[in-house]
């Protein structure tokens, strides 16, 4: 169970980071003057090292920075869980020491414990509130302790390498602050963060040898020397070390994070949404999928090319994935379908905010190719459920949809029912056509009085008023029986 819980934090952290790409620049009137803005935005953000939100933004990032940004997302969440288990127990070995010392207090450690134990409380509590993000606080508490060991380290030449000609024990602790830099900080920062440490450590043992050199001054000693050189020499070469891991670490990151993405979108792709599912399915917690399917996508292949189909999937994902919010995502399943895997939502929910992007996506005017409707099938997830059979209950519910008119809504039950849940007024006649043709000249026409301006260009078998017809069917019909299988079609208000 604890496993499922990070699995799940890890992949929140992996879809926060994922941003919906919209594609080339456009043209079309309503899409082209929405787009510039967003990319103008995105680029801004990216500037201050801002990640775009794709769920309420839907800005566009480049293809070579969607994996970047997934990383740091994920690696953000581990940082997180790892600082909050490790700041309280730096303050307790801080505290320890200070109890060990009571009958001798060194006078550096006399305020220098004191105040680090204090920075990392205030760090974790900081964190633990949501004050401070991770990245903010793991810094300050990383430069408090860089601080603390260079005082130690200037402060053994006066009090320790004298009498006992060495460096004493607390040098060790440089080596796990080389490696905690690749931690606090990424890529070049930390390089240059342990670069700025190593350098200092060299200028302090340095002035403190020659010191100890001076004429007059015999505390020099070959056994300092040593001591000195070979805590210098080791230093050096766990910072090259650190700095070929951490960038081999890196090309790993977003080779792992590639592979959960699909190319031509950027939204996470069908084994990312079978492994969160999974995760799900172990919490035990209800949830819902909804399956979408484009219609009459081949149409557009054939009618515009598939330049225009690109187009069409990357807007789609883009106009449905912004009504999602939390751990809520959408994936592309695979072709022209996608799904929306919705925690903690059950059907009547999960069917409200499938009607609300329903709506969007058809009011929505895509460029060359106008307007464009979608069917979504809805099913439940709760507690000893077979997942298979719930994600096959979708589909059913997905392909119900379709054969009662397309654009619509088909929720499934339990029991393999499979309903709206209720019944809404009958679509306007427009909503037959389900791919709208753009005006001469290529450019799209925005919609003149809340619905979209239509020309039939792409015929379909059932139209909304016969879809009415087959849900006001007798339950003993055998047309119902076809569509819904067995049973009463449940009609809940």
């Amino acid at each position: 169970m604890a496993a499922a819980h990070a699995e799940l934090d890890l992949w929140q952290a992996i879809w926060n980071g994922m941003s919906v790409k919209s594609g080339a620049a456009r043209t079309g009137t309503g899409s082209a003057a929405a787009s510039q803005p967003e990319v103008n935005q995105a680029q801004a953000d990216q500037k201050r090292g801002v990640g775009p939100d794709p769920l309420t933004s839907g800005a566009a990032i480049p293809d070579e920075a969607a994996s970047g940004t997934l990383t740091m997302q994920t690696w953000n969440t581990v940082q997180r869980r790892v600082f909050l288990w490790l700041s309280p127990v730096g303050a307790l070995a801080c505290t320890a020491a200070i109890v060990t010392q009571l009958g001798d207090m060194d006078p550096l450690d006399r305020y220098a414990l004191p105040g680090l134990a204090a920075v990392m409380l205030c760090m974790f509590g900081t964190l633990a509130l949501n004050v401070l993000n991770v990245t903010l606080a793991t810094r300050v508490t990383f430069l408090a302790n860089a601080a603390y060991l260079l005082l130690g380290l200037n402060h053994q030449f006066w009090q320790f390498v004298p009498r006992y000609e060495m460096l004493s024990e607390g040098s060790y602790w440089f080596a796990v602050l080389y490696a905690t830099a690749f931690v606090a900080f990424r890529g070049k920062q930390a390089i240059q963060v342990c670069a700025a440490i190593f350098t200092c450590t060299v200028l302090i043992c340095g002035v403190q040898t020659w010191m100890l050199w001076v004429p007059g001054n015999l505390s020099l000693t070959s056994r300092t020397v040593a001591s000195v050189s070979q805590f210098l020499i080791s230093s050096g070469m766990l910072v090259l070390m650190q700095y070929a891991v951490g960038n081999l670490r890196q090309q790993l990151d977003q080779v792992r994070a590639a592979a959960y993405l699909d190319v031509l979108t950027g939204l996470p792709n069908r084994r990312f949404a079978q492994q969160q599912l999974d995760a799900l399915a172990q919490t035990g917690r209800s949830f819902s999928v909804v399956m979408i399917d484009i219609d009459h996508f081949k149409q557009v292949n054939d009618t515009y090319g598939h330049h225009a189909g690109d187009m069409v999937l990357r807007e789609t994902g883009r106009v449905i994935g912004k009504h999602l919010t939390g751990k809520q995502f959408i994936a592309r399943w695979g072709g022209e379908e996608f799904v929306l895997v919705l925690p903690g939502l059950h059907k009547r929910e999960a069917r409200a905010l499938a009607e609300t992007a329903r709506r969007e996506l058809y009011q929505h005017v895509f460029d060359q190719v106008g307007g464009l409707t979608a069917s979504f099938g809805v099913a439940e997830w709760s507690g000893g459920d077979d997942l298979e059979a719930v994600m096959r209950r979708a589909d059913a519910a997905l392909y119900a949809a379709k054969r009662q008119g397309r654009n619509g809504v088909r929720v499934a039950m339990e029991d393999g029912r499979l309903t709206r849940l209720d019944l809404p007024d009958p679509a306007p006649p427009e909503a037959a056509f389900p791919v709208r043709a753009a005006a001469a000249g290529g450019a799209a026409v925005p919609p003149a009085t809340g619905q979209p301006a239509t020309v039939q260009a792409i015929p379909v078998q059932t139209a909304p008023d016969q879809a009415v017809q087959m849900l006001q069917a007798s339950p003993s019909s055998p047309l119902q029986d076809e569509l819904f299988g067995p049973g009463d079609l449940t009609r809940t208000p």
